[in-house]
């Protein structure tokens, strides 16, 4: 008897306990919340470039660079300031942009080549901040082909390296070809450092990478609006056209903001048209897709086979199209329009016969 009211006491005792252990685990669920989730790390772009592509401060302008620029057609780009990172002291002139969307750290300097990223060390400084998902723009091959350069056989290991690097963490990269020199004594501008273009081009297709042909776009957009006007564009001022170069100067490798913008805009309307960069595409203020598809399309009619007075028209609307496609002031009012007069143009012309 004695034996069977202890069983029911510890029995007893253990239905209190579970019931006491279950009201703790109830209380726990309903009362601690939910660790908040984290938001998404932001991705960034990496500027791998030279004196073409890197940041001016104010006290060396007129100089600009593109990749300086192209931060002027991204989401939350107008009015954003670049910051000198106190952890990046060691690599001088690097700067970060914190946009909408994304960052952007220019790693470009002066004189720089493929070579010299990887010897002085700034390559690898670099590559420790690139994470998984993140860019790299490799926008390089003016001086590669010079003295602060290498070989082309070096050359094409050295970007090969560094490729191969860059994908091991994880990022993309993206190839753009150097910009061309200036007319000077020349009739037409020329494709920059040649061998050294097509090593680049090569590597692109070899690794499938976008690659931006800037030297190919400037040369065909600069040939089309002249001298005079490509003279606007570069590091060109007579005695006392501006207090910089009270003597006059005439740089016909570098660019003022209004050239760099217009390259910046060439990059930016690249970036948005690759079916490779979905991402990228979409982190850009301008919307040229439109207008940069109808004007794909009409750059491959060919005279010979229209009359000349539909064909005459049709070329004005072209060039229109081309100028508005690469303007840094152009709105998306002004591409819809022109998109639109083009595709007219285009459905007006009459073949032979």
């Amino acid at each position: 008897m004695l034996r069977a009211m202890e069983d029911k006491m510890t029995l007893k005792k253990i239905r209190i306990f579970l019931a006491a252990e279950l009201s703790l685990i109830f209380l726990c669920v309903v009362m601690i919340p939910e660790r908040p989730v984290q938001a998404a790390k932001k991705k960034t772009i990496f500027i791998m470039g030279d004196s073409k592509s890197r940041y001016y401060s104010d006290e060396e302008r007129p100089r600009d660079g593109w990749a300086q620029e192209l931060v002027y057609y991204l989401k939350g780009g107008k009015g954003s300031t670049a910051k000198f990172p106190i952890e990046y002291s060691g690599y001088s002139g690097v700067v970060r942009h914190r946009l909408q969307n994304l960052n952007i750290e220019n790693w470009g300097q002066s004189y720089a080549s493929v070579k010299t990223f990887l010897d002085s060390g700034r390559f690898s400084g670099m590559l420790q901040q690139v994470n998984k998902n993140d860019y790299v723009i490799i926008a390089l091959g003016h001086n590669d082909a010079r003295c602060e350069g290498a070989s082309l056989g070096k050359y094409k290991k050295n970007l090969t390296h560094c490729i191969k690097m860059i994908q091991k963490k994880g990022a993309e990269v993206i190839l753009v070809t150097t910009p061309p020199r200036n007319f000077t004594n020349a009739k037409k501008i020329r494709i920059n450092a040649k061998d050294y273009y097509f090593a680049t081009r090569k590597i692109a297709k070899n690794f499938g990478l976008s690659c931006i042909d800037l030297n190919k776009e400037c040369v065909e957009y600069f040939n089309f609006r002249g001298k005079k006007i490509c003279n606007t564009w570069y590091i060109k001022y007579k005695p006392g056209q501006h207090a910089v170069y009270p003597n006059g100067i005439d740089d016909s490798t570098h660019f003022n903001q209004k050239g760099a913008r217009i390259l910046a805009k060439i990059v930016a309307v690249s970036i948005q048209n690759d079916s490779k960069q979905k991402f990228l595409s979409s982190q850009f203020s301008i919307h040229t897709k439109k207008l940069y598809k109808t004007y794909s399309k009409a750059k491959k009619y060919k005279k010979k086979n229209y009359t000349k007075r539909t064909w005459k028209k049709f070329i004005k609307e072209r060039n229109k199209a081309w100028k508005v496609l690469y303007s840094p002031e152009s709105a998306d009012q002004q591409c819809k329009r022109t998109e639109k007069s083009l595709k007219k143009a285009m459905k007006g012309l009459k073949k032979h016969g």
